[in-house]
């Protein structure tokens, strides 16, 4: 029958105990002079190891903690600074993605606004000159046009100043969350 080696750490662990006993018994040197291990009885358990390691039942280093606890701890303690930090800036970057979403709705809404008034005008200026049979200007050279025709380019210039403002905030915005 087959018998299965100790395991290498029990076997060197036994090799070391049996050198530690072998150092501890009187020794004759080369004169024959009689030495004796120097180390206090104390410091050395009946098999010859050392307090504590009793024939391979040393205590191990406790494992690591789970990486996701270890980082809730990090954040918690030396890394609180840092998880500040990072919670305002993600909340500033929620408060500004939110923002330019409502720039952009706003911006659309605005053009829509301005398409459909364009639309408008461009329709009202052809009707006008296929009921005049043209342009009608006058004697200084200057295009007629009614009230409702001047009201329409004026709003249409006003939509298109919001427009430009709320697009130029939009892209200022988009500038500082990148």
């Amino acid at each position: 029958s087959l018998k299965h080696p100790a395991s290498p750490a029990t076997a060197t662990q036994k090799w070391k105990a049996v050198g530690r006993k072998a150092s501890k018994q009187l020794k004759a040197d080369s004169k024959g002079s009689m030495l004796v291990d120097s180390r206090p009885s104390s410091e050395v358990n009946e098999e010859g190891l050392p307090p504590g390691s009793e024939g391979g039942t040393e205590p191990r280093p406790s494992t690591p903690p789970p990486r996701p606890e270890a980082f809730e701890q990090f954040k918690k303690e030396r890394g609180s600074e840092i998880n500040k930090i990072f919670v305002a800036n993600k909340e500033s970057l929620h408060r500004k993605k939110k923002e330019a979403l409502e720039l952009s709705v706003s911006i659309n809404e605005l053009k829509r606004k301005i398409d459909q008034l364009h639309q408008s005008l461009e329709t009202r200026r052809r009707e006008r000159r296929e009921r005049a049979g043209g342009v009608l200007t006058t004697e200084a050279g200057e295009v007629v046009m009614e009230e409702q025709e001047y009201a329409d380019i004026t709003q249409l210039r006003q939509l298109k100043v919001q427009y430009w403002g709320q697009f130029d905030s939009l892209q200022a915005l988009q500038r500082e969350g990148q």
